[in-house]
């Protein structure tokens, strides 16, 4: 166990005591890092080291960083989580209801970016301020394919994992990263996207529990100008627009009903008939009921259609989504035998030997790995 010497440590101990409401005592930061009261006195004081547990106790007491306390300085690896609020009309406050079940997952995909960071490609991320901006960097049809899109032309990873309650985002070594929830929901996962992205371009800070509402209605109007440009929705006739109309708009514009309803009432703008006679008009239903607006595209590498696009688009969105930077890092540092599989084998929710990853060649290429796996070309 090492002992980790210095008055400076004392000092950021008694500054992390200070920040706490109400100020524990020293008697009790002692208990808890198991530590006598002349102990703990004496290491305040610079007379004796911290041990590294000591340390880590202290920290989670303190709620603050370990890295910190020894160094002086903020934890480069260090996530701080930005989450998609709910708002509660009754309570008119935004929250994150599954905050603590979303813990988890949040720590694995965390631990997944700090196992991969030696064979990560070594990044900062600028991403301009503004909706505009953003949107003149990806293709036309974005929507299509928003995640592809934002990791290639914008460098932030779209990680798409099972179990989630709700979207976060988080930076780390200077790497952004939005995790989204696979759901069936495509046209909220995009706005998600979009309002992560909004997080990340504007520099929010961490918000999850509870407070934010100012960022959240800030990242809202952002994914919307992203999603649904002022200058394109203006020049629609909305009054005049059959359902059929209205469901071709949403299904390229990849957003809701609710999204445009909530869209053209800010702008001052007519409804639809089709959305004020039956204002709780589902998406997925109306896109249904008009089928015959939705294009068939062509399925990749293949001269085939897709039969039912609908369905393509729901199979999509809850499929679970690894960027392969992030997994050829992995797999690199499993075939060097830095890492065991757990870390792989939880991320990609697959189960993975550690000699299923020895092929003939005893040197085999990063690529081949991923395609014996079958992990899919994200890039």
């Amino acid at each position: 166990m090492c002992a980790m010497s210095g008055g400076e440590i004392g000092v950021r101990v008694r500054e992390a005591m200070q920040r706490i409401t109400p100020v524990p005592t020293q008697v009790a930061v002692a208990e808890h890092a198991e530590m006598t009261a002349d102990a703990m006195s004496r290491a305040l004081r610079g007379e004796r080291g911290f041990s590294s547990i000591e340390l880590a106790r202290i920290a989670d007491f303190l709620r603050t960083d370990i890295h910190w306390l020894i160094t002086g300085e903020p934890d480069p690896l260090a996530a701080r989580f930005v989450a998609r609020h709910t708002y509660d009309h009754q309570s008119r406050e935004y929250d994150v209801a599954g905050r603590s079940g979303d813990a988890e997952i949040l720590g694995g995909v965390h631990l997944a970016y700090r196992q991969a960071q030696p064979w990560l490609d070594q990044r900062r991320v600028e991403l301009p301020n503004t909706p505009e901006a953003i949107r003149s960097l990806l293709d036309e049809g974005f929507v299509r394919a928003f995640a592809d899109w934002v990791e290639q032309c914008l460098g932030v990873d779209v990680v798409r994992i099972p179990g989630l309650s709700t979207d976060y985002s988080f930076i780390i070594n200077g790497r952004p990263v939005v995790l989204l929830a696979a759901q069936t929901y495509w046209f909220r996962s995009n706005f998600s996207l979009a309002h992560e992205l909004a997080h990340l371009a504007l520099g929010h800070p961490e918000c999850v529990e509870g407070a934010g509402g100012e960022h959240e209605r800030v990242a809202n109007a952002f994914a919307a100008q992203l999603l649904l440009p002022e200058s394109v929705v203006r020049r629609i006739p909305w009054a005049e627009q059959t359902e059929e109309e209205v469901a071709s708009f949403l299904w390229h514009a990849g957003v809701s009903t609710e999204s445009l309803k909530i869209r053209l009432s800010s702008l001052g703008l007519p409804m639809p008939g089709s959305l004020a006679d039956n204002p709780q008009s589902k998406t997925l239903s109306l896109l249904r009921r008009n089928q015959s607006a939705i294009p068939h595209e062509p399925l990749p590498n293949t001269s085939l259609v897709e039969f039912d696009p609908i369905s393509t688009r729901i199979q999509q969105a809850a499929e679970r989504r690894i960027p392969e930077a992030l997994a050829s890092a992995l797999v690199r540092g499993v075939t060097e035998g830095n890492l065991n599989t757990g870390t792989l084998s939880w991320l990609l929710g697959l189960p993975i030997e550690d000699d299923s990853l020895e092929g003939p060649d005893p040197e085999p290429s990063t690529d081949d790995l991923i395609e014996e796996l079958g992990i899919r070309a994200l890039s």
